[in-house]
């Protein structure tokens, strides 16, 4: 199980936020660039780059960061966050995006999400799939629609996306655990089907990444957990080093 740790960009800082309010925002870092060296240094291969402002928006605002991020570094970037023109999907994989995530869109757009498989694969594209009470939320968590999370990653399956990152924006920034129930019923649905199951929100120690480590995920995103200082960069990736070619 991949351990990847999170930023979160506004307004050029890296952020979190609690529950996806934007009215939440705590600086972490003035320089996510800096930020995200300091992950590889420590031994971190991937990153999960998100652009809030552009995700709030609808347009990319941080392309630049991106492409700092990957000219610095040799980390393996999903980055998402404001990708509503096929244009600004291959300007993030021109810009060193290894995954670019899909969210919003994938809601209420279904056919444009068609034509990005056909434009870049669907091997390339990671589904953001952020649910709050059992649906999945849009334009940066600010609504909910009326499409259930299950009925969602069925749709984006057979379309032969697999890669998923599920987050449950009542656990996000909480630190109060993961969705593992969710995650373990979602895995027993679709695993069989080719899920690659990316677990987001509420992580806040070890137990959890073993927790999600055992049931399966194939990876997990690190944010708060880390920003607060319940989990070091070196307790991270000694974990993923211990566990690495399990699931």
């Amino acid at each position: 199980m991949i351990c990847i740790p999170a930023i979160d960009l506004l307004e050029g800082k890296a952020v979190r936020l609690t529950q996806g309010a934007y009215d939440s925002a705590k600086i972490y870092a003035e320089d996510p660039v800096v930020l995200a060296k300091t992950f590889e240094d420590a031994g971190c291969t991937h990153l999960h780059l998100v652009d809030l402002e552009g995700a709030r928006v609808g347009i990319v605002q941080h392309m630049s960061v991106l492409e700092e991020i990957a000219q610095k570094t040799s980390l393996t970037i999903d980055f998402s966050g404001g990708l509503s023109e096929i244009g600004h999907i291959e300007d993030a994989i021109h810009a060193g995006a290894s995954w670019v995530g899909i969210g919003s869109k994938a809601v209420t757009d279904p056919s444009w999400v068609k034509q990005v498989i056909e434009t870049i694969g669907a091997d390339r594209i990671l589904l953001s799939a952020d649910a709050r009470d059992g649906y999945v939320a849009t334009k940066g968590w600010t609504q909910t629609s009326n499409v259930t999370l299950t009925e969602h990653i069925r749709t984006y399956l057979d379309a032969g996306v697999c890669r998923m990152v599920v987050t449950d924006i009542g656990r996000d920034g909480m630190l109060q655990g993961p969705s593992i129930e969710l995650y373990k019923s979602l895995l027993a649905q679709f695993r069989g089907d080719g899920l690659n199951l990316i677990a987001s929100g509420g992580i806040s120690g070890i137990a959890d990444l073993e927790s999600c480590q055992a049931i399966g995920c194939a990876a997990v995103v690190i944010g708060k957990a880390y920003y607060e200082g319940h989990l070091s960069l070196e307790a991270i990736v000694g974990f993923e080093t211990l566990h690495s070619g399990q699931n």
